[in-house]
């Protein structure tokens, strides 16, 4: 227990349950890496009288297989593995007889979800295992876990079937706070000030693993090149793993996190809906309700003019997922959507060139125009976007803010230049081909103007 930060409403809350004198069903769940599996072994891990922890993606043979490995470390060994779940809930129970003069024995499930394999009937054997035996002991404390949260709520903690109000207790692990953040850093011997204190929760989100991914003979900078920009940086491909943990189908979650990062004051459903070319049907409603669940997004409600007081607001609230999508899934489009603009920008600028000397008076006007517009169309759209990326890389690696002014007045130094030559173009076309004393007037024209 001494090694765990925070967390003293929960550890207090499980303290009284397993005091209670009474058989106990405590559902406690959060999203990946938050830190339950760990708390509870923390608390009870030299307690245990069973754990078993489901396999991900393992089938209904692979789960049986485990929880009978889990039968013969805590018990006789049983050669056999059970055939189906009612068979290894009655081992179960076989075990537990054994330790019935224990003041508490305690059960710890793990990643309860994996084991509900499609056909498996494990919540029926499970809901037969609690109702008909364990409940009515007087010693059982049965802690159940799962990152699936959305499944934990629909399946255990809010089940119509046999489950239906049996379970005495349920937890929802959240994040670490800004606060139990900085007590974890300084308790690890981070010497970050408090800036660096907040910079870190808001890329990392307060997730106690992704905390304990970082070093602390490194600065914040460095820890974060080395964790997402890096070469086989370890957390490039968490934001996917975490969505696949969660969710069968994480595709559809993974477009609207990324629709709402666009919009940080939040969309309504509907907004969401038209974003995303939905039908008001399509499951939308749910996939919103295990974002929610699932500490990603929040749900609030406003009463406006625009906004019906029934309709609520979803806003992303995660923020390492926020930080993933805005700095490198739109930061790997904006980069080559600034590369295609940088070959069009220096095919214009070679276009105006040519144009220029030309000797056919109609095909230099008709190469003018063209490459003017397209150049000053490309600049205007594509300015901000470019300028935004840099800001990006240099505020991650470098810090030195003064390089964004620096790049920001080269940037528009050749932005100048390039019009100026364009107009340049334009003048001597006028002298050229035309009349140079309309030329002096379009210039006195221009200066007015």
């Amino acid at each position: 227990m001494c090694n765990i930060i925070g967390r003293e409403p929960e550890i207090a809350l499980l303290r009284e349950y397993e005091n209670s004198g009474k058989s106990e069903f405590v559902a406690l769940y959060g999203r990946r890496r938050v830190g339950k599996t760990f708390l509870v072994r923390e608390l009870y891990g030299s307690q245990f009288v069973f754990e078993v922890s489901g396999l991900i993606e393992g089938e209904e043979y692979d789960q049986l297989k485990v929880f009978n490995e889990a039968l013969n470390k805590y018990g006789p060994r049983v050669i056999t593995p059970p055939q189906d779940w009612f068979e290894a809930f009655a081992c179960l129970q076989l075990l537990l007889n054994k330790h019935k003069r224990k003041k508490r024995i305690i059960l710890f499930i793990d990643e309860l979800p994996c084991f509900d394999t499609h056909g498996s009937k494990f919540i029926t054997a499970l809901d037969h295992f609690w109702n008909g035996w364990a409940a009515h002991q007087k010693n059982i404390m049965l802690i159940v876990c799962g990152s699936a949260t959305s499944w934990m709520i629909r399946n255990i903690i809010d089940n119509h079937g046999g489950l239906h109000n049996r379970i005495t207790h349920e937890m929802h692990l959240h994040p670490f706070t800004l606060h139990e953040t900085e007590l974890y850093l300084n308790t690890n011997k981070f010497n970050w000030n408090r800036l660096s204190t907040a910079q870190a929760y808001m890329i990392l989100g307060g997730i106690p693993y992704y905390l304990s991914l970082l070093q602390p003979n490194e600065s914040l900078p460095q820890n974060i090149d080395r964790l997402f920009f890096a070469e086989n940086a370890e957390m490039h491909r968490e934001y996917k793993r975490l969505f696949k943990s969660l969710f069968k189908n994480p595709e559809p979650y993974l477009l609207i996190m990324e629709e709402l990062a666009k919009k940080k004051s939040g969309m309504t459903r509907d907004e969401i809906a038209t974003a995303l070319g939905l039908s008001s049907g399509g499951g939308l409603s749910d996939r919103l309700e295990d974002l929610v669940y699932c500490d990603f997004i929040r749900r609030y409600y406003v009463k406006e003019k625009k906004i019906k007081s029934t309709s609520a607001i979803y806003q992303m609230t995660d923020f390492f997922t926020f930080f993933y999508i805005l700095h490198i899934i739109f930061s790997f489009f904006t980069f080559m959507n600034n590369i295609s603009f940088l070959i069009i920008f220096v095919g214009c600028f070679l276009h105006i060139l040519y144009s220029f000397f030309s000797i056919h008076i109609f095909f230099t006007l008709i190469n003018f125009f063209i490459s003017f517009s397209i150049l000053y169309i490309m600049m205007f759209f594509y300015s901000f976007s470019f300028f935004f990326i840099m800001y990006d890389i240099l505020a991650i690696f470098s810090n030195l803010y003064i390089f964004m002014f620096i790049f920001m007045f080269i940037f528009n130094f050749v932005t100048f230049l390039c019009i100026s030559m364009t107009f340049i173009n334009f003048l001597f076309f006028l002298m050229t081909f035309i009349d140079w004393k309309l030329t002096i007037i379009f210039l006195f024209m221009f200066m007015i103007l």
